[in-house]
């Protein structure tokens, strides 16, 4: 009897030592894994956010990110960013990182990237006031052959992808109203983002054509190999295309 009672004395002690023991492994474990997750605070987008444009509050929130996620250079709070240009695109949900931003002034040299040149343009066009700082445009001119023949004038595309940093006294992030463009009946000047050799490009070209721009859908970078269309290929579209009729053998 007095065996069978130190047996069962013996099994609850063992089992409370393995209890103790196991929530002992368990916390330590906890307290390891927490370590090794610890989170902090970042400014992050929320909206895609184009080169050259002025930060706004809308633009960015707060978010937690474990530690060891966390980019040099990240901001911590909105008051460290907000008014300042982004120098190139930022994704939606990408940190808000220093060497992404300038705290330039409003001139256009605040929103050029280093290597880029700014070169004015004369727009023409009728809607070219709804073209926005920080968006993407091709570049077309039309010259005539030396021949002066009928079909001596050829248009082709100079330029691709190249960014808006103004339109007229509109700099990234202080534009007008949409309604205030759209009634404007002055041709704006649009201030380009180009590299010294598509500076000198369009700098000829402007001497023997009207420049066009040409508007690219956001986030469309894509190159292709400029032909060149005259008014021979415009017309040769145009012609029906003759209807096969078999030849009789007589």
């Amino acid at each position: 009897m007095k065996n069978k009672r130190l047996i069962l004395i013996l099994g609850t002690i063992l089992a409370a030592v393995s209890g103790l023991m196991s929530w002992v492994f368990l916390k330590t474990q906890a307290n390891r894994l927490s370590r090794g997750y610890d989170v902090a605070e970042v400014m992050v987008a929320v909206k895609y956010i184009s080169a050259g444009t002025r930060l706004a509050r809308d633009m960015i929130t707060m978010n937690k990110i474990p530690m060891q996620y966390i980019q040099p250079g990240a901001f911590a709070s909105a008051k460290e960013i907000l008014g300042q240009i982004s120098l190139a695109p930022v994704a939606p949900g990408e940190q808000i990182l220093a060497n992404k931003f300038s705290k330039g002034g409003k001139s256009l040299s605040s929103v050029l990237s280093p290597g880029f040149r700014a070169i004015m343009i004369s727009a023409e066009s009728p809607g070219a006031n709804l073209i926005q700082p920080g968006d993407y445009v091709d570049v077309l001119a039309a010259f005539d052959q030396e021949d002066r023949s009928k079909y001596g004038t050829f248009c082709t595309t100079i330029v691709q992808n190249v960014r808006v940093l103004a339109n007229g006294n509109d700099l990234a992030g202080e534009s007008r109203s949409q309604l205030e463009k759209e009634i404007s009946g002055a041709c704006p000047v649009i201030s380009l983002a180009v590299t010294p050799s598509q500076a000198e490009i369009l700098s000829l070209a402007e001497r023997r054509s009207k420049l066009k721009l040409v508007l690219r859908p956001m986030g469309d970078d894509g190159m292709t190999s400029p032909g060149q269309t005259d008014m021979r290929r415009i017309f040769q579209r145009q012609e029906p295309k003759k209807k096969y009729e078999p030849e009789i053998i007589k």
